[in-house]
């Protein structure tokens, strides 16, 4: 007959989590088998009713709700849909189950009955239902309260009144906050809100009632367009929450976009986190928010403070939920709704430092071998960071984004890089629709990125194979290209080595800068001797050898041309097939290779091989277009246009003519 174990070590095995203990005999009488769960209750120090939780979501948000769970010694439980099977927020889990069989990417994580019947099978107290998807879904709420669970959320009547934004409207209307003009409820056809446009006029902003993330939202300027930005809204609000009730307000112009986090228990306490700034946008999607707020009055943070915690204490709210305003260019603020849930950027109010000093990331699907599917959002990884002040914290991200390095993938940082540098940002001074207003920002910053390129180059010649025609196989030079050593023309004999570890600086390209172009043309013609035209560095080998040459394999020998042939008339290094082939078989820019290599020869004059009716390409040309194809070149370089096929089209010879005269002078 068996022995019955002690109530201790009765204590530690719950009979729903009997299965997760290892099996086997303590190593003392009395003591439990140890395992995750145990290790993990006696870190948190104590043991509530509730011990098993589901979060009916994926990536990010997912993993932070797994780690808080395993700190409070709770048991884990993730979904996934098959496009997520390789996901990273499944391996973080206890356990996790496939969602929605059969059904598209999307659709798995909204199937409701699906994701409580694998809560209810699975022994789950707990579903949390993170951002997005099911979040602000009343009926899932309800669904999981029916069922016996926690729903980890507001009640479905509090989501219900908060989730839709018409309602909400009323209530805010109710308890004296300021709303943006609006339209008093839903707008069932875009001619039912014709009254509205009447009496205030364009802008107007077109808003689904239900969800967010600026998806189902249509900015309206002018009549034309609104008949058409109505049925997008309508039906981009239907495909992403199911529910195409929309609403229609005032547009106002350049506010600030300021919302507040809070927290309420089930008790009735309500406290706010303060504000955050998340005015920088890009098609109504947050980019870059800022806590605290800056240049915001007090007064007008106190207002907006105040409003929020009274809206949250009107409905009876529980949990973390968002209270997000609108501020005028006077300083007046306006509500714009409450999500009912948490949010992706709560983490720079309540933040907590890991990563680095001051630096919090909290990783999606961005991990070593990850596949992006196009089928979710796309966050890699989200970035928080602290500093004293609000120019540190700008700063240390600026530090944290140069110092992460992704492949394979496009990102945004380039485009961040240019926001965190631009003098408005700077200034803590940006609007909702600032990113839209300032083109500026899209000249991105360029990277070197070696390591991509030189992944996409072995990628291409695994697959594909060498582009250049003939080769096969490695190339055979298999050493490193010599670089010849020049003497003195001074001492050729027991003179030392040329150092030319700088451009050489006297040339003929000298009368050019100098003096102009009629100069340098009366030079030639009065010079006794013969000058000499270099053509290697161009395809006078009939596209055998430069043609085939790197930039870099011209660069290693730039400086040491530049004194060896000093005296040269030119180096002709551009034009024909040089163009062509550097963009399509070498991946280069040709304008780049241009400007490189004048830096480093600065005294020879670059000289280029043209047709005159198609410049460098195969076709004729515009006057215009050869014009300012040549005005391009002079600017990045280059001096004298060697034209052939002058027969073709004289005008075209003549803007070659005039773009050297006008430039050079």
């Amino acid at each position: 007959m068996s022995q019955r174990p002690p109530v201790e070590q009765q204590s530690l095995f719950p009979p729903r989590l009997a299965s997760h203990f290892a099996p086997g005999t303590p190593s003392a009488p009395g003591t439990p088998v140890h395992s995750i769960q145990t290790i993990r209750r006696k870190a948190a120090g104590h043991h509530g009713p509730l011990t098993k939780i589901l979060v009916a979501n994926r990536g990010e948000i997912a993993i932070r709700v797994f780690r808080t769970s395993h700190e409070l010694a709770m048991h884990t439980v993730a979904i996934y849909s098959y496009e997520d099977r390789m996901s990273a927020h499944r391996q973080k889990a206890d356990e996790a189950y496939q969602v929605g069989k059969g059904l598209t990417p999307v659709a798995a994580y909204l199937a409701q009955d699906d994701i409580i019947s694998i809560a209810l099978e699975h022994g789950v107290d707990m579903i949390h239902p993170g951002y997005g998807f099911l979040s602000e879904n009343a009926e899932f709420a309800r669904k999981v309260e029916q069922a016996g669970l926690a729903f980890v959320g507001p009640s479905p009547e509090v989501i219900d009144a908060l989730g839709d934004k018409t309602k909400a409207r009323s209530i805010a209307i109710k308890i004296g906050v300021p709303v943006v003009p609006g339209t008093p409820g839903p707008v069932g056809s875009y001619e039912d809100g014709a009254s509205f446009i009447e009496e205030h006029g364009f802008p107007v902003i077109i808003k689904a009632a239900m969800g967010g993330g600026g998806r189902g939202m249509r900015v309206v300027r002018e009549d034309s367009e609104f008949k058409d930005a109505f049925s997008r809204a309508v039906s981009e609000a239907k495909s992403a929450f199911g529910d195409g009730t929309v609403f229609i307000e005032r547009f106002l112009d350049k506010p600030r976009h300021i919302e507040v986090q809070i927290l309420a228990d089930g008790q009735g306490n309500c406290v706010h986190l303060f504000e955050r700034d998340c005015s920088v946008q890009r098609r109504h999607q947050k980019v870059v928010e800022v806590a605290p707020a800056t240049h915001l009055p007090e007064d007008v943070r106190q207002a907006i403070l105040s409003d929020a915690l009274k809206l949250a204490e009107s409905v009876g709210y529980r949990n973390a939920g968002t209270a997000e305003f609108l501020v005028d260019q006077m300083g007046r603020h306006y509500f714009i709704e409450i999500n009912p849930r948490i949010q992706v950027e709560h983490t720079i109010t309540v933040y907590r430092s890991a990563g680095g000093n001051g630096v919090r990331l909290d990783a999606s699907s961005g991990f070593a071998g990850a596949q992006i599917t196009p089928h979710y959002d796309s966050l890699l990884v989200k970035v928080t960071v602290s500093g004293t002040t609000y120019e540190v914290a700008r700063r240390k991200m600026l530090r944290a984004l140069v110092e992460f390095r992704i492949r394979g993938v496009k990102t945004n940082i380039p485009f961040l890089f240019r926001l965190l540098t631009h003098d408005v940002f700077i200034a803590g001074k940006t609007w909702t629709t600032f990113i839209d207003d300032t083109p500026d920002l899209f000249k991105l910053v360029q990277t070197q990125n070696r390591a991509q390129k030189l992944l996409a180059y072995l990628g291409d010649l695994a697959v594909n194979g060498s582009g250049i025609k003939g080769q096969v196989g490695e190339p055979g030079l298999k050493t490193d290209v010599v670089i010849p050593k020049l003497q003195d023309r001074t001492n050729p004999d027991t003179g030392p080595p040329l150092d030319c570890s700088l451009p050489c600086e006297i040339g003929w390209r000298n009368i050019i800068v100098k003096q102009g172009p009629e100069a340098f043309a009366k030079a030639v013609r009065q010079y006794p001797g013969t000058l000499i035209m270099d053509t290697t560095w161009r395809d006078a080998h009939q596209s055998l050898l430069a043609t085939r040459l790197r930039t870099i394999d011209m660069v290693n020998i730039a400086k040491e041309t530049s004194y060896a042939l000093a005296n040269a008339y030119s180096l002709e290094c551009w034009g024909g097939a040089t163009f062509d082939v550097s963009m399509r078989f070498l991946y280069e820019d040709p304008w780049e290779r241009l400007r490189t290599l004048r830096k480093l020869v600065p005294n020879i004059p670059f000289q280029a091989l043209v047709r005159g009716a198609n410049a460098v390409g195969y076709t004729s040309y515009a006057d215009n277009v050869i014009y300012d194809f040549c005005k391009k070149a002079v600017e990045n370089g280059l001096d004298i246009f060697r034209v052939f096929d002058s027969l073709n089209y004289i005008e075209n010879v003549s803007q070659y003519f005039f773009r050297f005269i006008c430039l050079l002078m």
